[in-house]
């Protein structure tokens, strides 16, 4: 059968009808094909959330639009408030691909009949797409955004689009999402919202802006409320009594709060740098769990808050304080300031604030001294002296300016003294302890080194934070090994540094937890007398800047600052009695309900019994004897020295000359008395006890007679000039001015008499205490002195 060819008109019109139809999907096939989506831009971190250790917010920051969020999967949200979202802004989102014809019809009528957009027919495909493809309201972008939620519906299902909405909605006053508005709104997780609550955040996304639930005008507000639940009846979603029900609940808002909990806590970590990709990269989620416990971190503020009015009467209107655990490592609580905010500059953190540390650094140092071979029974000179230093001469003096004579490590460690500190440095160096500050972290400006700082290392020289001198004293709790403070709980524990040898780091806690090795200094600070034993020590910058307080107790250590942020001085405010009542509130309330366990001696370390003046092995003689404690193979081997026979007075190196002299110069009667060992050709020895009264005549001193009555590794060989030091410039005032300056000698070996020279000329010969006068005269002179051995010393000084 041959078929006839069409008709040129029938082929057009056959052509022409095949375009009209073909042309517009051709154009959607294209627009499909050009117009870019992106799935992975639907990703939504959550803003950064600091969470306490069980999970309590700290704070809620907002992302850089200003906005807070929290993300929450479709199952953990109702169906009933799912279906009132759907009710209000797209109820035939499961049945359309993406956009909605039937809404878009009704939309460009209304458009067109009132001359403008007055709706936009958007699914909540569509509102989420617009959420990361924001555009304008013109037609062609509506095409656009039409397209771009086809595909959407293609890469995602229904659900899913339906939690991106949820978790996206904008609900007004830049809160974003289902499960921050519930929280923020009405104080509720979204389990426990009513239906009315739940169909009033349904109203919000139409216009968040105009229908605020803060303002006092609030009917658009319900009457969209209201008709949503009518909605929700109509689409069988709720029965007639459930909509009946709801419109006539009243809706309680509460007051807009996020929380702002320890906000020197959470400002620390901010301006290190802690972020939300930090916590993304940690735990896969924007909040960011910390250590911190909320609760103790509240009992903490009301602490350090309690003692304003007491410190502010001294000159110290601000305070800090922490508590570590030092098990973890991890900080438990922080304060700051007495009171976050623009009071006493409140906004800025004592913790981490650079100040003088006065004695606080002393632990440091003779944990130190015990690594070389020094123990707790090893003596130090109190006394005064000059020290030459880099910057002149140096002449510290004790907290109450008195001398003690010969003292132990552990009475000069428990009483603070500041003469045997720097007796201890001058004896092991500055520049070692400097150096072992380094390590810890505790010099802060390396350009200064150890020659700037120099003897006064000892006593709190360098600027240091609470925040290292808490983590360096858990160090001691640790046994010496030093590991970071750790502000999240993913922080590692692994990083681990041997500051101190287990023994040397218990030696010093026993010190510091001795309430008999303080009762020099601290007998009358009733409110650091624990029931239990707590290791602590004060400290007080120098003209009274600073007080400061460090403890521990094998759990945890506690640290307190009391000052001003101006670095102005305080009214004579003591480590003891600033910082020290807000340590002892904290103590008290970490052991409100047991004590505190006890610190776990370390093998290496034994009790031996020694003479509590000398440390040595106690002789028949010693009244005095006291168990002490020592590094294995550091145990004394000498007999004690001290007390050669039953006289009253103890027998002390000469070198104290000049200071029992100083005690009966000013009538205070002491136990003690210096020995000359005096060889007679017809004996091998005879002790003499002598006081401060020159000899009547020379006496000639016998090596093997000194060397039994005071062993040479425990004293020095030399005779010192201990005033003028070398170098030293004196200005005449005037003519005719007859003035004179003190010389002072010491001598390590018992000598009976030291003679004097001044320029090669023999002048003056003086027995213990070893000090007579000069008279000045311009020039350059050099002073010297010796002994019957032909030892002696020698300096240069120059009068002007």
């Amino acid at each position: 059968m041959r078929i006839r060819p069409l008709s040129k008109r029938l082929r057009t019109w056959l052509i022409s009808g095949a375009a009209v139809f073909l042309a517009p999907a051709l154009l959607g096939v294209g627009l499909y094909t050009i117009i870019e989506f992106d799935p992975e831009k639907l990703e939504y971190p959550d803003n950064v959330v600091f969470q306490d250790r069980r999970g309590d917010v700290l704070r809620f920051l907002p992302d850089k639009n200003g906005e807070r969020h929290i993300w929450v999967p479709l199952e953990e949200i109702p169906e009933v408030l799912q279906k009132a979202f759907i009710a209000a802004e797209d109820e035939r989102f499961y049945s359309h691909p993406g956009f909605d014809p039937v809404a878009i019809s009704r939309a460009l009528f209304s458009n067109m009949r009132e001359q403008r957009i007055v709706s936009g027919a958007s699914t909540l495909t569509q509102q989420v797409v617009r959420s990361v493809y924001p555009r304008k309201r013109t037609y062609a972008a509506k095409l656009t955004e039409a397209v771009r939620a086809l595909k959407a519906e293609r890469c995602f299902s229904k659900d899913e689009i339906l939690e991106q909405y949820l978790n996206r909605a904008p609900l007004g006053n830049n809160l974003v999402g289902v499960r921050l508005g519930a929280k923020v709104y009405f104080g509720k997780s979204l389990d426990n919202l009513s239906l009315s609550e739940c169909a009033l955040l349904a109203a919000l996304p139409k216009a968040p802006g105009t229908m605020n639930p803060y303002y006092n005008d609030r009917s658009r507000l319900l009457d969209r409320k209201n008709w949503i639940l009518r909605r929700m009846e109509e689409l069988g979603f709720i029965t007639k009594e459930q909509a009946a029900q709801g419109i006539k609940q009243p809706i309680l808002v509460i007051p807009k709060d996020f929380p702002m909990e320890a906000p020197h806590f959470v400002d620390l970590l901010l301006a290190r740098g802690v972020t939300g990709d930090r916590a993304r990269e940690t735990i896969g989620a924007g909040a960011l769990r910390t250590p911190l416990d909320l609760d103790l971190q509240h009992r903490l503020e009301k602490m350090v808050l309690s003692h304003r009015e007491r410190l502010k009467s001294r000159g110290a209107p601000q305070a800090a304080a922490m508590i570590v655990d030092n098990r973890t490592m991890e900080v438990l609580g922080l304060v700051g300031s007495i009171q976050y905010g623009r009071r006493d500059g409140g906004y800025n953190n004592g913790c981490t604030a650079l100040r003088s540390p006065g004695s606080t650094l002393k632990p440091f140092l003779y944990g130190l001294a015990m690594e070389r071979g020094y123990t707790p029974a090893s003596l130090l000179e109190d006394t005064e002296r000059r020290y030459r230093s880099p910057k002149g001469d140096y002449i510290p003096r004790n907290y109450d300016h008195r001398e003690y004579g010969p003292v132990n490590i552990r009475s000069a460690l428990g009483n603070s003294l500041n003469l045997s500190a720097i007796r201890m440095i001058d004896e092991l160096g500055y520049r070692p302890f400097y150096d072992w500050l380094d390590r810890a972290g505790l010099i802060n400006d390396p350009s200064k080194g150890p020659d700037f700082y120099g003897l006064g290392l000892a006593i709190g020289n360098p600027e240091v934070t609470l925040e290292q001198l808490v983590a360096n004293y858990a160090m001691l709790a640790n046994g010496g090994v030093y590991r970071p403070l750790r502000y999240l709980r993913s922080d590692s524990l692994s990083e681990t540094q041997r500051l101190l040898s287990p023994q040397a780091a218990w030696l010093i806690t026993d010190i510091l937890s001795d309430t008999a090795a303080k009762s020099l200094t601290f007998a009358s600070v009733a409110h650091l007398d624990f029931p239990y034993r707590v290791a602590w020590k004060t400290g007080t910058s120098n003209g009274y800047r600073d007080s400061w307080i460090v403890g521990y107790t094998p759990e945890y250590t506690v640290g307190v600052w009391a000052g001003n942020f101006r670095g102005d001085a305080t009214y004579s405010l003591s480590g003891s009695e600033g910082a020290g009542g807000i340590f002892a509130d904290i103590i008290k309330s970490l052991y409100r309900q047991s004590n505190p366990g006890f610190f776990e001696q370390p093998e290496g370390v034994i009790g031996v019994k020694v003479c509590s003046h000398s440390g040595m092995k106690p002789s028949p003689h010693c009244r005095s004897i006291v168990r002490e404690w020592f590094i294995k193979g550091t145990e004394p081997k000498e007999t004690c020295n001290f007390h050669l026979d039953e006289a009253e007075r103890v027998s002390i190196p000469s070198q104290y000359a000049g200071w029992i002299h100083d005690l009966e110069r000013k009538g205070i009667d002491s136990p003690y008395a210096v020995a000359l060992a005096i060889q007679d050709p017809d004996s091998d020895l005879e002790g003499a006890m002598v006081s401060n009264a020159p000899p009547a005549g020379p006496v000639r001193i016998g090596s093997n007679a000194f060397e039994r009555a005071f062993p040479r590794n425990a004293l020095k060989e030399n005779i010192q000039i201990m005033y003028p030091l070398d170098r030293d410039r004196f200005v005449m005032e005037g003519r005719g001015v007859d003035r004179r300056i003190a010389l002072k000698a010491e001598s390590a070996q018992p000598e009976a008499s030291l003679t004097w020279f001044m320029d090669g000329v023999e002048f003056a010969q003086t027995g213990p205490p070893y000090q007579t006068a000069w008279r000045l005269e311009r020039g350059v002179h050099t002073l010297s002195v010796s002994g019957s051995k032909g030892m002696g010393d020698s300096v240069q000084i120059v009068v002007e």
